[in-house]
């Protein structure tokens, strides 16, 4: 509290926190939109090993293989990585009448679940594999005839809450099938299990969490999704109309009906004001416990509701309202509103089994759909990445529209991620050295972008498919971008990716353009990074230049990862004096903040000297009157050696050295 504010004597303490420093920031971080046969549709997933890409996106397949290995070569370099899948107009996920619908990731199912799309299940993805999947369940009446009930210990039963919600062996047993093997690669293995899960809809299992089965597999399940209830399976069914009669039909056929008496639920006030208060229980077809209660006014009868259609497993039950309530004389009637639920518990005649089809995989995708995914990596405060790489780009056709894209709308506009491409195949497979060379050069005007955010490089390698045990083409962007995230591990990210010490590729068997000598000068002089294969020393980054098109410090990878990671880290630590007084102390603490920290980078290597001025001659009165804080960080980077020169130099016996040492 402030002295000015005391109204009187006192002794007040506080703490002020001058600790302020400049966080940590990712550095490495990388980004790729692709086409894979299974996972979720624009939607982030994080990964950080090729396991997990295989566990989310499934395996590589002859369409989508240069992106599945793309993820996999950069994975093999780093372990963090944002994938955003893709699709085109024809892909489906399979359902259980075979129709097949697009639910593209869990917000999407929000919005195709309230369409009411008619159907029980739907596979969790889009793609041909969801016809491989099966649903099957059993409750206690069929439990022994059951094909599964192998995979578990005990019958299914009645649940924790069961008493709660009017419940009776409402219990269910269900597992998720990988029937034509396409998951496991063994037909008819059981993918996942799930005990003892309720046909109640406000069930709760022994630990208090939602039990309902429709939404338990909607939460856990990696292959399903669940819509409207089973027939059997069913729980509850909602009761409404504005007559004086209203129906529903509980169950819906096929051998369900209901095992104990529903309940109806009155809750909305009819015109008037009259009111139907309590829970309305079935006995013998009357409704018993419903007060009706006006102040000052009395009813002649109570609401009933009539069962037809059976009263126990093997048919549907119907629950009608039918008697009017009057008032002095004045019938109820037509402006009776009923709300409620009618329950009931229905028992599966025999274990029901939902087998998955319809699903279809993408045909054509291309590069708006590219496009679509990367503007998802738009807004720098959604999406923390640094390494965006493109793989094959779109392709052909589409290859300079998607990297024109990534330049000027996701690495131009954020300034904080660099973006990697490579020439086509088509550009530099089975040409020769100067025509491979002029390609890709022709390939990089094309593009027509001078962004020190981007970095080319020479070609394709050919690699090993495991998974379909084949060699593949694969464009290397997504290697040189791992390159860069390997430096941030070893060293720091504004070392230089490329030579011998740091910029060993893997997994390359060729390459499908070797440059020479010759053709790694055209191709070094318009910023495109040779990557060359030496005899005896592997296959080498042979250049650390971004597309800048002018000679300059931000020329270099390093140096232009240096300022993205000084931007980001000084930038993110600099919003704490937003709204501060623009004074000497705010101005003295932020240097205080910045120094130490680029005293640390500078110890490590990344320049050669800073200075930062914050003071009253950036921070004028006419600035502080605009409400600006104007900190400027001059930096004096490290550069990398792009050239060695080396000279031998034979010397006259009569002749000491230091005689002609600053002669050559």
């Amino acid at each position: 509290m402030s002295s000015f504010t005391q109204l009187s004597p006192a002794v007040n303490t506080r703490e002020i926190d001058l600790t302020n420093t400049v966080p940590n920031v990712g550095a490495s971080g990388g980004a790729f939109v692709g086409e894979f046969s299974w996972g979720p549709v624009e939607q982030y997933t994080d990964l950080s090993n090729e396991n997990e890409l295989l566990a989310q996106f499934h395996k590589p397949n002859d369409t989508n293989y240069i992106d599945w290995f793309s993820v996999s070569n950069f994975l093999s370099y780093t372990g963090n990585v944002k994938i955003v899948r893709v699709v085109d107009e024809d892909a489906l996920n399979s359902t259980d009448d075979g129709t097949g619908i697009v639910v593209k990731n869990s917000s999407h199912y929000e919005v195709v679940n309230s369409s009411n799309p008619g159907i029980y299940f739907a596979s969790k993805y889009p793609g041909a594999l969801g016809d491989s999947i099966s649903i099957s369940m059993c409750d206690s009446r069929n439990f022994r005839i059951w094909a599964y009930k192998g995979e578990f210990d005990f019958a299914p039963g009645t649940s924790e809450s069961a008493s709660a919600v009017g419940a009776s062996n409402d219990e269910l047993h269900i597992v998720i099938v990988d029937r034509l093997g396409l998951f496991s690669g063994v037909p008819g293995s059981v993918l996942e299990h799930y005990p003892f899960v309720s046909k109640a809809l406000d069930a709760k299992d022994a630990n208090g969490a939602p039990n309902y089965y429709v939404n338990v597999l909607n939460r856990n399940s990696k292959y399903v999704w669940g819509f409207k209830a089973v027939d059997g399976a069913s729980i509850s069914s909602t009761l409404s109309g504005t007559d004086s009669v209203a129906s529903v039909t509980i169950g819906g056929g096929g051998g369900s009906g209901y095992t104990s008496a529903p309940t109806v639920t009155f809750a909305t006030p009819p015109t008037g004001g009259i009111r139907a208060t309590g829970i309305a229980t079935v006995a013998g077809g009357i409704v018993t416990g419903v007060t009706i209660t006006e102040p000052g006014a009395g009813y002649s009868s109570t609401p009933s509701v009539t069962l037809t259609g059976g009263g126990g497993t093997g048919a549907t039950a119907t629950a009608v309202m039918t008697t009017a309530v009057t008032n002095a004389g004045t019938a109820w009637g037509s402006n009776l509103q009923v709300a409620g639920v009618a329950s009931a518990y229905a028992t599966l005649v025999t274990p029901k089994t939902f087998d998955q089809s319809g699903g279809a995989d993408s045909t054509a995708v291309g590069s708006q759909e590219i496009i679509t995914g990367l503007e998802m990596f738009q807004n720098a405060e959604q999406v923390d990445v640094s390494l965006i790489f493109l793989g094959d780009s779109g392709g052909q056709t589409g290859h300079s529209a998607v990297v024109q894209y990534a330049i000027d709308e996701i690495a131009e506009t954020r300034q904080d991620v660099v973006v990697f491409f490579s020439p086509t195949l088509d550009d530099v497979l089975n040409k020769t050295q100067s025509d491979a060379a002029n390609s890709a050069v022709t390939r990089r005007n094309t593009v027509g972008r001078s962004s020190s955010y981007a970095v080319m490089d020479s070609g394709w390698k050919l690699a090993y498919d495991v998974y379909n045990d084949k060699m593949r083409w694969l464009p290397l962007n997504a290697d040189i971008a791992g390159l860069c995230a390997q430096v941030d591990t070893t060293n720091d990210p504004w070392w230089s990716p490329g030579g011998y010490n740091r910029g060993r590729l893997k997994n390359v068997v060729s390459l499908a353009f070797n440059p020479n000598k010759q053709s790694r000068d055209t191709l070094y002089k318009v910023g495109i990074n040779p990557v060359v294969t030496f005899t005896t020393d592997g296959t080498i980054l042979y250049g650390d230049k971004t597309l800048q098109g002018k000679q300059s410090a931000f020329s270099q990878i390093g140096i232009r990862r240096l300022f993205i990671l000084l931007r980001k880290s000084i930038s993110n630590a600099a919003k704490y004096f937003l709204f501060e007084f623009n004074d000497q102390f705010t101005r003295a603490q932020f240097r205080a903040m910045v120094e130490p920290y680029l005293r640390e980078v500078k110890g490590r290597r990344g320049m050669d000297d800073f200075k930062v001025v914050c003071d009253t001659t950036n921070n004028t009165p006419e600035v502080i009157m605009r409400g600006e804080f104007v900190g400027s960080i001059f930096i004096k980077p490290q550069y990398s050696v792009q050239w060695i020169s080396l000279n031998f130099i034979a010397v006259r016996r009569d002749v000491s050295f230091e005689e002609v040492a600053g002669s050559v």
